[in-house]
C-alpha cells in the first residue's frame, strides 16, 4: 500500500453484516477540552488503549459505530458516561437482501461559503425543507446518511453534483 493512504475502514460489506448494530451519537454538549478527553477515551492515547482499539469495534463515520451484539452494553455504557445522545439500528442477518445504503461522504474540498450551500441544500434554510425532509433519509452524523435503496442512485448524483467523495454500504435495516 503507498505512503500516505488509509487502509479502509471496513473491507467488506461481510463486517457490516456480522454486527448487530449502528450507533450515532452527539458530544456537541461537551465543552472542549471534555471532547478532547472523550475522543482519548473513545481512541486512545500515547499507548493507552481506548475502547475501540481494546474491542475491535469500527468507526465508520466521526460519530457513527458498528457494533456486533456483546459490545452493544458496553458502548451504551460508556457513552452514558459521557451523558451522549445515542441512537441504535438493528442490522439484520446476511441472508436477507438490503433495503438501505449506509453512506458516508466528506465536504472538506468544499469552500467555507459553499458548505452552507450543500447544508442548505441537504437540510434547506429552515431546517426542514432540504433533500434530507423530502425524502427518506436518515441523518446518522455530520456525514454519514442512511438512503433507502430506491433513493440511492438521486442522493448518489446529488454528492456528484458537489463533488464530494463518497462511500457506500448496502445494509438492511430491521423494523423497529
Amino acid at each position: 500500500m503507498k505512503k500516505g493512504i488509509k487502509k479502509p475502514i471496513y473491507q467488506n460489506n461481510k463486517e457490516i453484516f456480522l454486527a448487530s448494530s449502528l450507533c450515532s451519537y452527539s458530544i456537541s454538549h461537551l465543552q472542549y477540552k471534555d471532547k478532547i478527553r472523550f475522543y482519548y477515551a473513545l481512541k486512545g492515547r500515547d499507548g493507552s488503549s481506548g475502547l475501540l482499539p481494546a474491542s475491535g469495534i469500527k468507526q465508520l463515520a466521526k460519530s457513527v459505530l458498528l457494533i456486533n451484539k456483546q459490545q452493544e452494553k458496553q458502548v451504551n455504557d460508556f457513552l452514558k458516561f459521557w451523558k451522549c445522545k445515542t441512537k441504535f439500528l438493528k442490522i439484520s442477518s446476511p441472508s436477507t437482501s438490503p433495503n438501505s445504503i449506509l453512506i458516508s461522504y466528506k465536504i472538506s474540498h468544499l469552500q467555507y461559503k459553499d458548505k452552507i450551500r450543500f447544508y442548505y441544500a441537504l437540510k434547506g434554510r429552515d431546517g426542514s425543507s432540504g433533500i434530507l425532509a423530502n425524502k427518506k433519509l436518515i441523518q446518522l452524523a455530520k456525514t454519514a446518511l442512511l438512503v433507502p435503496l430506491e433513493l440511492d442512485s438521486e442522493f448518489q448524483d446529488f454528492l456528484r453534483h458537489w463533488n464530494c467523495k463518497f462511500s457506500r454500504i448496502k445494509v438492511r435495516l430491521e423494523n423497529e
